[in-house]
């Protein structure tokens, strides 16, 4: 039966967030998913689980989940696959019976490897427990067929967020769309970082004080925003420390030089983030000319 809504798409806010880490063993008797049932994914017993935060207001969970695993490990075959899926603590069971395989090359390198989840369907409160699990097999898609291991360094996951809908079927009113922050701004904006013009260079250079550079951002919040400063071969010779921006909120990051490898000459001053899972930056030029 075919149906349809004058409130779908929804529309999207702020994704839920977890980080995660962990080591895994790849064999064809891994721990799987499924629990022998060839046609029913359930929770692995032996995984690597990523907690995802709880959200702050009632929200849909729809759409397809994301993960960026970052990874190395060795294996016979070495090109292989890991399986994911998202679990549902409180009710033990895996959402929408869906496991999607990640392919991995375990050949020893670090690599990093990001992939789209099946889409899920799913009510979110601040009651709600959701984990993503990554494990080494699956009765859905047949047994592992490597031998090795395979440690995974970081595991990023979110889970895509949708607008609340009202008993009526049409959209929340509008004070009630929060994302996994609380934060009523439209998630549909494009974001956007902006870097300002850095000040101090010279003071910096001497070792006196860090370089001030502001940063701003636009159309919804960013994450683990880094400032780096790079000289003309691409070397960074100064960087600041993780922070976060709301939208439309400006911070004025603090980056230290490392004096020893600075010459005069142009440099390039950027800022990288993160936002619904995707990099977004900015950077301008900046000369520093001879001391005095």
């Amino acid at each position: 039966m075919l149906r349809t809504s004058a409130a779908y798409p929804l529309a999207p806010l702020e994704p839920l967030r977890g980080t995660g880490s962990g080591v895994l063993p790849v064999t064809p008797g891994s721990p799987v998913t499924g629990g022998g049932q060839l046609i029913a994914a359930s929770p692995a017993v032996d995984a690597v689980n990523v907690r995802i935060e709880p959200a702050r207001a009632p929200s849909e969970v729809v759409g397809a989940p994301r993960v960026e695993i970052s990874y190395s490990g060795t294996a016979l075959p070495a090109r292989t696959h890991l399986y994911a899926q998202v679990v549902d603590v409180a009710a033990n069971r895996v959402v929408g019976n869906q496991v999607t395989p990640i392919p991995v090359i375990l050949d020893g390198r670090a690599r990093t490897v990001t992939r789209e989840l099946e889409p899920i369907a799913a009510r979110a409160t601040p009651s709600s427990r959701y984990r993503v699990q990554i494990a080494g097999g699956t009765t859905v898609y047949g047994l592992q067929r490597s031998l090795g291991a395979v440690t995974l360094s970081r595991v990023e996951a979110q889970l895509p967020v949708g607008a609340p809908i009202a008993a009526s079927g049409r959209p929340a009113p509008r004070g009630d769309r929060r994302g996994a922050g609380g934060d009523r701004r439209s998630a549909s904006r494009p974001a956007r970082l902006v870097v300002g013009k850095p000040r101090g260079m010279r003071r910096a250079s001497r070792g006196e004080r860090p370089v001030r550079v502001p940063v701003r951002a636009r159309g919804t919040a960013v994450r683990r925003i880094r400032v780096v400063l790079r000289d003309r071969r691409g070397r960074a010779v100064g960087k600041s420390r993780r922070f976060a921006l709301r939208a439309g909120r400006r911070k004025v990051a603090r980056v230290r030089l490392r004096v020893e490898d600075l010459r005069p000459g142009r440099y390039r001053v950027r800022a990288a983030g993160r936002a619904r899972g995707d990099v977004v930056r900015d950077g301008r030029r900046v000369r520093l000319g001879p001391r005095r």
